[in-house]
């Protein structure tokens, strides 16, 4: 346990846990500074430094609100390691080894002065990593049980040519707005005139630039709409012409939501993107499942913040990576996994 390995300080943490009235872990401003770091990095690439002071819709500011977002990752994450650990499953020597050598890489992309404003040191980085290392054992460890596979019919992507005659405006405040009869009846006629110049033999990227489209735009890769985020945007009419089309088949005139369609099926499954799909859904259902399983063990602790260090953690901090080259290098995820490992530590024959 990771309580009786190391002295626990307590005074200068941003907060402790404690469980049966013990404290059993103590997160270090350091570490919370870390945290600050990799969300900084993250999203000031989009929207800028300025980002934390602007106010979200609720009035506070979205420094504030990450701020809450990320103490309740560090709970998380530090609990189920905790809950990990008082159920026997741990890190073995090679994984810890994995974590300190990609502590040891990952030092060197923070800034030097950055690393004194914070306290960060190899130490944080390596349990950073242990942590989330031993969430995802742990994690996989209690869904191993469970159904977690997902139906690749649900989720597989098709390349599909689209050809849409748009019967839908939109009004000054971004909404959508029905075009009038005429313009309407208009858009039908277009249509069929499209569909008429395809059953002549035309091919459909010839007949998308007669009508003003442009063919890498008309090109679409999608799948069904899963049913929990059918919205007011879903259009079954459109999913049911589409996916009863074979290979190089297209579908008649269709009338759907904010347009008259002409679809064409390119390639019925896009294996690249249904395996990232597939992986995405699974992702997801685990989570479903995990989620109010990690709720149940966050009751069995109390967390006590320490305000006054707590407060010292701000977005607004003048702390950064070194470059964006090391951001990339960090992004390509090359960092040294066990089989390489082993291989380093393999002695010559």
């Amino acid at each position: 346990n990771k309580s009786s390995e190391k002295k626990l300080d307590t005074k200068s943490a941003v907060f402790t846990i404690e469980k049966d009235n013990k404290t059993v872990d103590a997160v270090s401003e350091s570490y919370a500074w870390l945290y600050v770091l990799m969300y900084k990095d993250q999203y000031e690439s989009f929207f800028g430094s300025e980002f934390w002071d602007e106010e979200s819709e609720d009035g506070t500011t979205y420094g504030e609100m990450f701020k809450e977002e990320l103490l309740d990752e560090i709970k998380q994450v530090k609990i189920l390691a905790l809950e990990a650990e008082a159920n026997g499953v741990t890190l073995n020597d090679e994984e810890k080894d994995i974590c300190a050598s990609n502590a040891q890489e990952y030092i060197e992309s923070i800034e030097e002065d950055t690393l004194k404003k914070t306290g960060i040191t190899a130490d944080t980085l390596a349990e950073y990593d242990e942590d989330y290392t031993l969430y995802d054992k742990y994690k996989n460890e209690l869904l191993k049980e469970k159904d977690v596979e997902i139906n690749e019919d649900d989720v597989r992507q098709s390349d599909l040519f689209i050809l849409n005659f748009e019967t839908v405006d939109y009004d000054e405040e971004g909404e959508e707005v029905q075009v009038s009869d005429k313009k309407k009846a208009e858009q039908k006629k277009k249509a069929e005139e499209a569909y008429a110049m395809l059953k002549e033999g035309k091919d459909i990227e010839t007949v998308a630039e007669e009508f003003g489209f442009d063919p890498d735009v008309c090109q679409m890769t999608t799948g069904k709409t899963a049913e929990a985020d059918q919205d007011e945007y879903y259009d079954e009419a459109f999913e049911t012409a589409a996916f009863a089309l074979k290979e190089g088949e297209y579908s008649e005139v269709t009338e759907c939501r904010d347009g008259y369609y002409i679809i064409q099926m390119i390639t019925e499954e896009n294996e690249e993107e249904t395996a990232a799909a597939m992986e995405s859904a699974e992702e997801a259902k685990a989570d479903e499942i995990f989620m109010p399983m990690l709720e149940e063990m966050e009751e069995k602790y109390e967390v006590t913040m320490n305000e006054e260090n707590w407060d010292k953690i701000s977005f607004s901090a003048d702390i950064a990576f070194v470059t964006e080259e090391a951001d990339e290098a960090d992004s390509t995820g090359e960092i040294i996994t066990e089989d390489e490992l082993s291989e380093e530590e393999t002695p010559e024959e």
